[in-house]
């Protein structure tokens, strides 16, 4: 897994479209959309919406299976795979599979001891 690393503080992120993110969350000088209870700031305002969910505890999203609701529909369809079986990443090392990107990225991490 590729890492981009911040110039500015150091930060490793895993795209670039996350470091783009992280720069402008906390070093540009312009932020467009702050959270009024916590003072976060967001890049986009959707972003913003879904974080404020966090304070409003709204769970839109709902496992069709076992009806669990999420904030995210993105957490929704991760906790669906473990319904469905469906593990689309793949160590690169063993080959062995995961349902999530963090699993995979811990488990890779045994591998680099």
């Amino acid at each position: 897994l590729k890492l981009y690393q911040c110039p500015e503080c150091g930060k490793q992120l895993g795209s670039t479209s996350s470091l783009y993110s992280h720069h402008l969350r906390y070093h540009s000088v312009e932020t467009l959309h702050v959270c009024c209870v916590c003072s976060k700031k967001c890049v986009a305002n959707s972003e913003l919406i879904t974080h404020m969910r966090v304070h409003s505890g709204e769970r839109p999203f709902k496992c069709s299976v076992c009806s669990r609701a999420f904030s995210q529909n993105s957490a929704c369809e991760r906790h669906m795979r473990k319904h469905i079986g469906k593990k689309p990443y793949a160590c690169e090392f063993c080959n062995k599979t995961f349902s999530r990107l963090d699993n995979l990225k811990t488990h890779s991490e045994t591998h680099n001891r």
